[in-house]
């Protein structure tokens, strides 16, 4: 729904993975000094560990170009998508605008969450009603699937 939020998520994990790079060829460079340092069972161990963190370099490596390509993709649709999400919002506004003329004022008054009967007590007309009630039934439904995944575990 907000892909600026997406966006900042691909960057972060993309620093991650930076950092990571780093600490690898830290790390790699430590177990080649320890290999030419020492002989026998303890450059043996250190070859090991230098080849795990050659392959958690290139891990690292690809999850970064892969962030690349994702920023880049996302970059390029933003336009595109800020409109999908703009339209998604128009389309709540208008479904649910009624809904939010009532809990708006009761959510500014005070720092707590309205009570049902501060909600209904405000509820005037029909169609603010109905409003409420689609709103609920979608929640609901929102809410059902995570709570038979919950049971099933």
């Amino acid at each position: 729904m907000n892909p600026n939020q997406t966006l900042a998520y691909l960057k972060m994990n993309k620093q991650i993975h930076q950092k990571g790079v780093i600490a690898n060829l830290f790390q790699i460079l430590l177990s080649m000094g320890i290999m030419v340092i020492f002989s026998g069972i303890i450059s043996l161990g250190a070859s090991i560990y230098l080849v795990m963190q050659g392959i958690a370099l290139i891990i690292n490596f690809e999850c970064i170009n892969l962030q690349n390509y994702n920023i880049k993709r996302l970059e390029m649709k933003m336009t595109q998508l800020e409109k999908i999400k703009n339209h998604k919002l128009k389309r709540k506004n208008d479904e649910y605008g009624k809904v939010i003329e009532i809990l708006a004022p009761l959510l500014e008054r005070s720092v707590e969450l309205p009570t049902k009967e501060d909600i209904i007590s405000e509820i005037t007309t029909l169609e603010q009603l109905k409003q409420m009630k689609n709103m609920i039934e979608e929640l609901q439904q929102q809410n059902i699937p995570k709570s038979k995944e919950k049971t099933l575990m």
